[in-house]
């Protein structure tokens, strides 16, 4: 085991920041700099060293946290009340014990805490819960936990628990009688009783003046000062349907002053004719049958008494429902039937109920809607120059992911349109300035959308490559025909559409400059996309120097339109393919998909590979036309940071293409990494403000590591770093400390 000081930030303020890290089995580079350590013997400084065996023992300087109570039963409080405890935390280790955090679930805060308890001290960590109102008795367990950088107990559960006593109970809560017809009874007697020490002097709230209800509340006082049953009682006629109040009554006591019950009740109409519209589309092509329920709730015999249809092509069958006060009403009308006009046709019915003598149905023709037109799919562009100051092409494209369509120039706002590909080394390399720009932007309503123009890989492999960059799911879309690249005159990836807010094509940016220009591509990209939000088109945008870029060439894939060819022949995605970063000293999968875009079967005669590439043996030998199938192939990847490249060589009967060189590309990732790449920037001109900003320190070993303290070269800064959960990553934490010189 050695320390390593691992470079993970510089930041505006020209300060780097170090972690101190136990690491049990290397030295390395990370993402912003090298890796330096103390080496072994007989180790080259500065060298990366090989990954050990064994796993780093428990640091016997660590804190370590106590806490003798983690589970406080307050017993019985108010409901409503506040109940406080502290709980007293000790560290029993020999480094200053950090609490990190302390986060609460609904209803419990932790008011405070102390942030740093030193060795063999006592600290506390302080739990207000205030209890929710109740009309009746609860038991109440709410929990918080404390996160601190003791290795072995990162979270700490603190529980506070109790049952909840209501001031004023109320035996049934409240006056909810449901569905009631006539024969219902609609009483309901509430006992309401004193908890308290002080005397009750129940008096009902008067109604706002413009409010009417149908309950009635009679009080009746059993035990002076104590208990008190109301009787609530729904007075008839009741409006149809809903019918709620909610009534209140003054208490006379100091902490709670007023109570309420909630009463409700459903009334169905007396008569409910169900549906009382059926709607008709004409012309009619098929015979017509539509069933009507007419439902009585009363407590009279109920009949229908006649049946009247407005046309005598609307024919009429009654039929009473056996055991009870319904009927069923089925509506017909024969197939070809045309209305004189779209008026309703009507049916009366008469019944034998003096409320409701008459009842109505409807039947409303309606004319069919006439089929959308089919639109025409738009040309191929042959120059994708000839879009510029003109209407995208594509009014919309659906994520991957899957959900809603997203609109590309229709919703006022710029677009950022980026086709690119899995396979492409250029789109790679693209991919995290996209990410960039997608935070900085989002917020502010530009939409971004990354088109992937992977023809062959599955779904999953295409967001892996996206995730892996750090795109979200809902940017990303699929094009893997092609269509929707032909239709913007894409021939090669990356390529960078931007359009304005009235949906007209602003720029376009077709490839990728060298690595040492990188910088100025996205600062080119950010000051164009702040124009778009500003209202400006290309005409006003200011005169950036704009790069030398290349691109990847899109290999021609078959559209679904366009016929196979007279022979076999062979297609690939890419005769160079990235299959990005992988870790250091591991197994690597690399997949080759291929397919036949002939009419002939293709035979493929022979596979080899470079040195160090396997080649899995169940790989698909002769494919039919039109299918596709996938070439397995595994590497051990170098313990060292890095590039890489990996050959195949396919000989097939392909009569254009018999025989096809492939390569594997990408690159090795450091053991440890910075997440943001550029680190931690705390801006330009610091404010005096204290909020601290937030990395992830990547791991991408396989033995265990441990994170010990992290410390900044300048005074004006302090980083905690606390190993994440369920992982080998660590959360870096940093603060300033103001003022700044």
């Amino acid at each position: 085991m050695r320390s390593s000081e691992v470079v993970v930030t510089k930041g505006v303020v020209s300060r780097a920041l170090m972690i101190l890290a136990v690491l049990s089995l290397f030295t390395a580079l990370s993402g912003t700099g090298e890796v330096m350590g103390q080496a072994h013997p007989g180790v080259a400084p500065g060298r990366p060293v090989a990954p050990a065996t064994s796993t780093a023992p428990a640091d016997p300087n660590a804190p370590k946290l106590r806490c003798d109570e983690t589970t406080y039963d307050f017993g019985e409080a108010w409901s409503g009340d506040v109940v406080e405890h502290d709980y007293v935390i000790h560290n029993d280790g020999k480094s200053p014990l950090e609490l990190l955090n302390v986060r609460s679930t609904c209803g419990c805060t932790a008011t405070s805490y102390d942030k740093v308890i030193a060795p063999g001290g006592e600290g506390k960590v302080t739990v207000k819960l205030t209890i929710s109102r109740s009309a009746q008795p609860l038991s109440v367990t709410k929990t918080v936990q404390v996160e601190s950088n003791d290795p072995a107990k990162r979270l700490t559960p603190l529980t506070i628990k109790g049952k909840s006593k209501p001031r004023v109970a109320l035996e049934p809560p409240n006056a909810a009688f449901g569905n009631v017809t006539e024969a219902t009874e609609v009483t309901r007697v509430i006992k309401v009783t004193n908890n308290t020490e002080e005397q009750m002097k129940l008096q009902p709230v008067p109604l706002p003046p413009n409010q009417k209800t149908v309950f009635k509340a009679e009080m009746t006082e059993v035990e002076p000062g104590k208990v008190v049953e109301i009787k609530i009682t729904g007075v008839r006629p009741f409006a149809e349907r809903s019918n709620s109040t909610l009534l209140r009554f003054a208490t006379g006591l100091q902490k709670e002053k007023e109570i309420t019950i909630q009463c409700s009740l459903f009334s169905p109409p007396l008569v409910e004719v169900s549906p009382e519209v059926l709607p008709l589309f004409v012309p009619l092509i098929r015979d017509y049958a539509r069933q009507v329920s007419i439902n009585y709730s009363g407590k009279e015999n109920f009949a229908i008494e006649s049946a009247v249809s407005g046309n005598d092509a609307v024919k009429l069958e009654l039929t009473p429902v056996q055991g009870t006060k319904s009927f069923r009403l089925m509506v017909k009308v024969a197939a070809g039937f045309t209305p004189p006009s779209d008026d309703p046709i009507n049916i009366i019915l008469k019944t034998n109920i003096k409320e409701k003598p008459e009842l109505k149905v409807s039947v409303k023709p309606t004319r069919a809607p006439t089929p959308p037109q089919r639109p025409q799919t738009p040309a191929a562009v042959a120059r994708i120059e000839d879009l510029l100051g003109k209407p995208t092409p594509v009014p919309s494209v659906m994520p991957l992911a899957g959900g809603q369509p997203i609109p590309i120039g229709t919703n006022n706002q710029p677009v950022v349109l980026n086709f690119w590909a899995a396979w492409s080394p250029q789109s790679r390399r693209q991919l995290p300035v996209m990410k960039s720009l997608h935070n900085q932007y989002w917020r502010k309503g530009v939409t971004f959308l990354n088109i992937s123009l992977d023809s062959l890989k599955p779904a999953g492999e295409v967001l892996e490559a996206a995730k892996q960059a750090g795109l979200a799911d809902a940017t990303v879309a699929s094009d893997p025909r092609y269509a929707t690249a032909a239709q913007f005159g894409v021939k090669s990836v990356p390529t960078v559409l931007l359009i304005g807010k009235t949906g007209q094509v602003e720029a376009i940016h077709q490839g990728l400059p060298a690595a040492e220009q990188m910088t100025e591509y996205e600062q080119m990209l950010r000051k164009q996309i702040d124009a778009l939000l500003e209202g400006k088109g290309r005409s006003e945008f200011a005169d950036v120097p704009k790069a030398v870029a290349s691109g990847d060439m899109l290999e021609p894939q078959r559209s679904g339109a366009v016929p196979l060819g007279p022979r076999q022949k062979l297609t690939v995605e890419s005769v160079r393919q990235d299959i990005g970063a992988v870790k250091p000293a591991s197994k690597v999968t690399a997949r080759l998909y291929y397919r036949n875009d002939g009419m002939q079967p293709l035979n493929i005669l022979s596979v080899t590979a470079s040195e160090g590439l396997a080649i899995a043996s169940d790989y698909t030998k002769s494919l039919p036309p039109g299918s596709a199938a996938v070439l397995n192939c595994t590497f051990d990847s170098a313990a060292q940071p890095g590039t890489f490249e990996h050959k195949v060589t396919l000989t097939t009967d392909d009569p254009v293409r018999p025989r096809l060189e492939l390569a594997f590309v990408g690159s090795v990732r450091p053991y440890l990494e910075c997440d943001p790449k550029t680190g931690i920037d705390f801006g330009r001109e610091p404010r005096t403000h204290t909020m601290g900003r937030l990395a992830t320190i990547l791991y991408h070993g396989t033995d265990e590591i441990e994170y010990l303290s992290a410390e900044c070269s300048s005074p004006k800064f302090e980083a905690t770093v606390t190993k994440l959960s369920g992982g080998q990553s660590a959360k870096l934490v940093v603060n300033p400390k103001p003022p700044f010189d």
